[in-house]
């Protein structure tokens, strides 16, 4: 399996499951990756979850939702090493964080994920089988298309955990169904080692608690075991009385840094109004890519992708090499 897709997929899925993973879908044309035939252990399964852990998973996969706001907090932190082009390193502490809110509909399918906060400039849109984002490099060096056309990738992508936009030639299913069938399938992932921790309020309700070591990379088709286990997350689940994942948490290390993720949902069956940006403003992935690297070869530090993504969330970005 190529390294763009044990490596940059999964960390893209590891990272956020919501504005990466469409950046991440356009890089890669899935007709021309070639999976590898090598033969794989058997994959997660939502059946061998632990039989205390199973009535919640039931209550997850009977929740019905259409639509839902929700916000979506990222964090990172940790010392980072910058390297200019005269090859000079400097390191220093980073700690940063934003907080987007969204909105997301299954039918129809269209989605908005706002930039910061619930408001002002929007970071994705999602219509049907494309999703647009928001770069605020290009915003500022060819203002007249900042929008980043991803085509081919469902709106989905801006649904949390609802899964379906990876294709089945790419992605395995755990057996996980309904509206949060891919947080179902994310649960599986961590096997015997998901538990029922307690108890929490979350926004005035009552929750149970879900924790679990899990491994993202198992939910893709081929590469070896040490690839599919290379990205290993902390993962928080709490479950309300009707079965709604009021909020998912995330904790990823990579290297000396610390990411963090967390979703709550906060409210449901909300009407989601959503434009594509006209087609003048738009820009396709491969285009895009080009100015980017255009721009990521000037003088200057260049920090790793992940700041990138915390400073200017927009992911268009996650497309370049650094």
């Amino acid at each position: 399996m190529t390294r763009l897709l044990s490596g940059t997929l999964i960390a893209g899925a590891s990272l956020t499951s919501v504005a990466v993973a469409a950046c991440l879908l356009a890089a890669a044309d899935a007709a021309a990756i070639t999976i590898s035939a090598t033969s794989a252990p058997p994959s997660p399964n939502v059946a061998s979850l632990p039989a205390a852990v199973q009535p919640f998973v039931k209550k997850i996969e009977q929740v019905a939702v259409n639509s839902e706001r929700y916000s979506l907090t990222l964090g990172l932190s940790g010392p980072v090493t910058a390297r200019t082009r005269g090859h000079r390193k400097h390191t220093q502490h980073v700690s940063a964080s934003l907080r987007a809110v969204g909105e997301a509909s299954l039918s129809p399918l269209v989605g908005k994920l706002y930039e910061r906060g619930g408001s002002g400039q929007l970071a994705s849109v999602g219509v049907g089988p494309t999703v647009f984002n928001y770069s605020r490099v290009l915003a500022r060096t060819h203002k007249d298309r900042p929008w980043v056309r991803a085509d081919k990738v469902s709106a989905a992508v801006l649904f949390p955990f609802h899964g379906g936009v990876l294709p089945s030639s790419l992605q395995l299913s755990a057996g996980g169904s309904g509206s949060y069938a891919e947080l179902v399938d994310l649960l599986a992932t961590g096997g015997a080692e998901v538990r029922v921790t307690g108890t929490a309020t979350i926004e005035g309700q009552p929750t149970t608690e879900l924790t679990a070591q899990v491994r993202p990379g198992e939910l893709l088709r081929g590469g070896s075991q040490s690839e599919k286990q290379e990205i290993s997350e902390t993962l928080e689940v709490f479950v309300s009385e009707s079965g709604l994942p009021l909020r998912v948490s995330r904790v990823e290390r990579t290297g000396s840094l610390t990411l963090t993720e967390t979703i709550d949902i906060l409210a449901l069956d909300v009407p989601v109004s959503v434009a594509a940006p006209p087609a003048a403003r738009t820009i396709g992935a491969a285009r895009a890519r080009k100015r980017l690297a255009a721009l990521s070869s000037g003088e200057g530090p260049r920090l790793p992708l992940v700041l990138t993504l915390i400073g200017a969330f927009p992911v268009a970005l996650a497309s370049t090499s650094y």
